[in-house]
Parts: C-alpha cells; sequence; structure tokens
C-alpha cells in the first residue's frame, strides 16, 4: 500500500507539504548550475541540509524535469531501498522470512505515523537507506572475519556510506556517535578504520565546502542549528512513541534479556556473548576473535537509530517525521526479537507449550499493525487540491508585475514570475536565538536580514502572498484580498506537515515608497505627508475581481 500511495502522488504538481517547495527551490537552483551555499540573495536562501540528496534530486530533474516528480522519484526509490534492506537484515539476524517481512511490513505500515513522509521531496528517505546502507556493509565484516579475508576495503566502504548519510542528513552524526562505541568493544578495537575513515572523509569534506563557500557552508548545515530552541523532550518524543509503537517497544526490550541468556565464559578474555541454535556446538575458544557477538551489534544499532530520533526532538520545528529512525530501529529490533524468541533456551526453560510460546510475538506485531493503521484516502491529493493550486497559479500569472510567494515561493516560478527565497529556511535563521554581537554567525545572520530589510525597503516586488499576516510587511506591503474559506482557493493546503496555505495578497504600498524616496532626500516629513493626505493606498483593480 505505501509504494502504490508514493506512486500515485509521486505526480501531483504541487506541494504535499508546505516546505516541500523548498526543497524543490534548491533543487531547481543547483540543476541550473549554482552553488547552493553562498551568501544569501532575495533570489534564493539555502535550507540548513547537508547537500547529497539535492545534488541526486538535480540530477533527476534533468532527465524528468524541475516539478516535484524527480526529487520525489529519489524519495521513492531510497524508500524501496529501506526496505529491501530492513528485510535482508532481519532474515539474515533471525534466518526467518516471515518475521522478515513483518519487521519490513511495520515501517511501511508506520507511514502515516511518521508523517506520510517517505515519499516527499525530503532527505529522510535517502539519509535512511545510507545509513542501513553502511550498517549492512559494515555487519559484512563478520562474513569475511569468518573466510579469513581482508576487512580493510569493507571498513572503508562502510565509513564512506557513513560519511555520505551524514551529508544527506546531519542526524547521521547522532547513529554513530550511538554506535561507534560497542562496534569497537564488539572488534577489540579492530573496527577503528571503520570509524576513523568516516570521521576523516566527513571532516575533509565539510572542510572544504566551507572553504569554497568562505564560511557560508558551516554556518548554514552546523552553527545556525545551535541557536534553535531547546526542549526537554521527554513527553514530546517519548509520549506519541509509546501510545503508538508499545507492542513493538515490549518487543525491543526483550532483545537483552533474550541477547543476555545466551552468555558464556570464555576462558581466553573477559566476557564472550554469542547467538547459536539450541544445541549447537560452540566454537573453541581461542578461535573468537571477538568480545560481542553480532545480535549486540544489532541491538545496539537499532537503540541507535531510537536514539537519533529522540536527539531530533531537542529542538523545535519538529514534525512527525523526526519519529521516522525510531520507527525504524523499533521495526527492525521486533523483528529480531520475534525470530530469536523461537529459539531462546531461557524462553524453552520458562514454558514447554510451543504453540503458546511461538504466537506470542505474532500477537504483538498484530497489535502493533492496528495501532498503526490509517485511511490512505487521506493520503491523496483530490480533484478539488489540484484544481485550487491552478486557480493559485492563474492568480498569481494575472498579477501585473512580480509576485512573491512567501511560503511556497516555486508558485511564483510555476506561474512564469521570478522567484524569491522562501519562509522555511529564514525562520531557521533569523526566526532562532541571536548568537553573540560581533560573532562571526552574528554577521552572517545580520547578512540573512539585511537582504530581506533591503527587500522590504525597495518593495521589490510588487505583490506578496502570504499564509498568515505579520507586522513586519507593513508599511511597505498592505493586505488588498483575503483568500478566504469561501475562495476557490481555499483547497491548497497540504496533506501533511503544518496545516497552511496562501490566505492573503499583500500590494506594493505606494505611499510608503513615496515616503521612503522623501526622507531619503531629507523632505521635511509633515509637509509630504500634507500633501498626501487623499492618497492612503493604491489602486488594486487586478485583486478587486
Amino acid at each position: 500500500m505505501l509504494l502504490l500511495l508514493a506512486l500515485a502522488r509521486m505526480v501531483y504538481p504541487f506541494e504535499l507539504e508546505w516546505t516541500e517547495g523548498a526543497f524543490l527551490d534548491q533543487v531547481y537552483w543547483i540543476s541550473s548550475g549554482r552553488f547552493p551555499y553562498q551568501p544569501p540573495t532575495l533570489e534564493f536562501l539555502p535550507l540548513t541540509y547537508t547537500p547529497i540528496y539535492f545534488y541526486l534530486a538535480a540530477g533527476a530533474a534533468k532527465i524528468f524535469g524541475t516539478g516535484f516528480f524527480a526529487p520525489r522519484l529519489v524519495s521513492v526509490l531510497a524508500t524501496v531501498g529501506v526496505l529491501a534492506l530492513s528485510f535482508l537484515l532481519v532474515q539474515s539476524a533471525t534466518g526467518s522470512k516471515l518475521f522478515a517481512w513483518l519487521s519490513t511490513g511495520l515501517f511501511a505500515a508506520s507511514y502515516r505515523f511518521t508523517g506520510a513522509w517517505l515519499d516527499l521531496a525530503k532527505t529522510d528517505s535517502l539519509f535512511l537507506l545510507l545509513v542501513m546502507l553502511a550498517y549492512w556493509v559494515y555487519r559484512s565484516a563478520r562474513q569475511r572475519a569468518q573466510a579469513g579475508g581482508s576487512l580493510l576495503l569493507t571498513w572503508v566502504f562502510s565509513g564512506t556510506l557513513f560519511a555520505l548519510a551524514y551529508f544527506t542528513k546531519q542526524t547521521t552524526l547522532p547513529v554513530v556517535i550511538a554506535l561507534s562505541p560497542v562496534s569497537l568493544l564488539a572488534w577489540r578495537g579492530r573496527s577503528w578504520p571503520v570509524w576513523a575513515w568516516a570521521a576523516a572523509l566527513a571532516g575533509g569534506a565539510f572542510v572544504l565546502l566551507d572553504r569554497l563557500s568562505l564560511g557560508w557552508f558551516s554556518y548554514y548545515t552546523l552553527d545556525a542549528l545551535a541557536y534553535h530552541a531547546r526542549l526537554l523532550p521527554l513527553g514530546i518524543f517519548w509520549g506519541p512513541l509509546l501510545k503508538r509503537m508499545a507492542p513493538a517497544m515490549l518487543l525491543a526490550a526483550l532483545s537483552i534479556p533474550l541477547a543476555a541468556a545466551q552468555l558464556r565464559k570464555n576462558p581466553g578474555s573477559i566476557v564472550f556473548f554469542t547467538w547459536r541454535s539450541p544445541g549447537a556446538e560452540p566454537p573453541p575458544a581461542d578461535s573468537l576473535p571477538l568480545h560481542l557477538s553480532l545480535v549486540w551489534e544489532d541491538i545496539a544499532f537499532t537503540i541507535a537509530l531510537i536514539l537519533a530520533s529522540w536527539s531530533v526532538f531537542f529542538k523545535t520545528w519538529t514534525y512527525d517525521n523526526g519519529f521516522l529512525p525510531a520507527s525504524l530501529g523499533l521495526s527492525l529490533l521486533a523483528g529480531m526479537v520475534a525470530g530469536w524468541w523461537q529459539t531462546s533456551p531461557m524462553l524453552q526453560k520458562l514454558t514447554s507449550a510451543e504453540p503458546l510460546r511461538r504466537a506470542a510475538p505474532l500477537f504483538l506485531i498484530i497489535i502493533q499493525f492496528t495501532l498503526l493503521a490509517y485511511d490512505p484516502r487521506q493520503q491523496l491529493p483530490t480533484a478539488s487540491h489540484r484544481a485550487a493550486g491552478e486557480r493559485l497559479l492563474q492568480d498569481i500569472a494575472e498579477l501585473p508585475g512580480e509576485v512573491w510567494v512567501f511560503q511556497h515561493s516555486y508558485l511564483s516560478r510555476m506561474a512564469g514570475k521570478a522567484s524569491f527565497f522562501h519562509a522555511a529556511p529564514m525562520g531557521d535563521y533569523l526566526g532562532a536565538a541571536q548568537p553573540p554581537a560581533g560573532s562571526d554567525d552574528f554577521e552572517r545572520r545580520q547578512q540573512i536580514a539585511a537582504v530581506f530589510e533591503q527587500a522590504l525597503r525597495a518593495q521589490t516586488a510588487q505583490w506578496v502572498i502570504v499564509d498568515k499576516l505579520a507586522d513586519f510587511w507593513q508599511p511597505a506591503y498592505i493586505p488588498v484580498k483575503e483568500l478566504g474559506e469561501d475562495s476557490p482557493e481555499a483547497d491548497f493546503r497540504p496533506l501533511t506537515g503544518a496545516v497552511t496555505r496562501p490566505s492573503y495578497i499583500l500590494a506594493r504600498n505606494l505611499l510608503a515608497q513615496e515616503a521612503h524616496l522623501a526622507l531619503a532626500g531629507n523632505i521635511d516629513f509633515r509637509l509630504f505627508l500634507a500633501s498626501k493626505q487623499s492618497q492612503v493606498v493604491p489602486t488594486i483593480a487586478a485583486v478587486s475581481k
């Protein structure tokens, strides 16, 4: 059902979530041959994300055009990859195709809980794919070690993928921080090339991009994020997660005692944890090169995904897509535990009722599917959505002069007008806490503010269309028309994310423009006002229809 929904939504020409348009702007900017991490301009302001997704989507846009189809295609293909790797990972960990399918199905079923996000023109799906692929390659080192093969290329490949994941979305960093200590313990430090190479590659690329951008890359993708408001997200994260994913969380929690039940002493070192089928002969102690078995690394990886998801909720402006890594981690671990459950010596001692033991995890998984149920029809744009978008495009095209659609800037370009930067990145930089005065971050933030303030003073666009009225638009622009709930444009609203749509048309205030010129020319302001008493607002014939 997830893939059918994705295919149906890919061709919708308008945004499915209001900031999706900002991502499309960045894809368009790159596909036009321009570097995104540059000083701010009125035409373009980059998002706070690292670049790989945008460059892949820009490559697809060269083939499929500059609409939403190309970036959504990248996300859909990445989602298919995540589902395939999820299946392979659980099958490898449990030896069961049944629980591999169930685990993969759980993640797919969490589509609406995680914001109906996997098929959007956003970075999340590609980030999850690269993290999963990096871990899958890392995990394959076990088999190569047992076969006596060289691990260096495997380590380097895995580290490269982790670095690529970071340059897709910065949420990779918490995953690496949580997983690497367990990895080093499991391999007695032998896995250091993975993490050293990932750090060296990512660090080197970061420094290079920062130098090419004259410091703007680090400001946009790292420094500015430090000034976002911080929360203590105990209820914000764990409350909804427990409400919707409780059965999976219970199964995940059982992974620790199930794995601990397999402890045995290793005379050659500290303690060695191994997972094997009941009755299987253990390998000789002196042949064991590791301290922790693969099952503990699988547990560590899935917990790392959950912790990475939690870290997202430590700042404001977080939506349900922040649950995506946690949902993937819980789905993986629930499937693994359900498979391990069947052969656990601990549970075999507790009960001899084999049918009951086998049915228990299936019962929890069925409950989990029930909790994640949603109506797929609510995620599909309708004919009225499309008609409202086309009417809005017509409105924009008919307005004389340039139109700044502040929260949906891509619409100006679709209507054949010049485009201006999107409200979302401006909010990320100017809506956060102010850096210390005199610091480099403060100066860069001031440059962004100056671009916007100059646009207001110069009244660069003849018209501005906004979702909400804000005081900073006046006196440069004044509202002249409201697109109310009874207007033909009323159904132009997103299917996920913040419920917002274009609601007001603002016009350039000619009186304010003349007042600015008068003041700039040192004309007495009282005399200016006396001469303009009859001119209060411009006549707006185009919006009086």
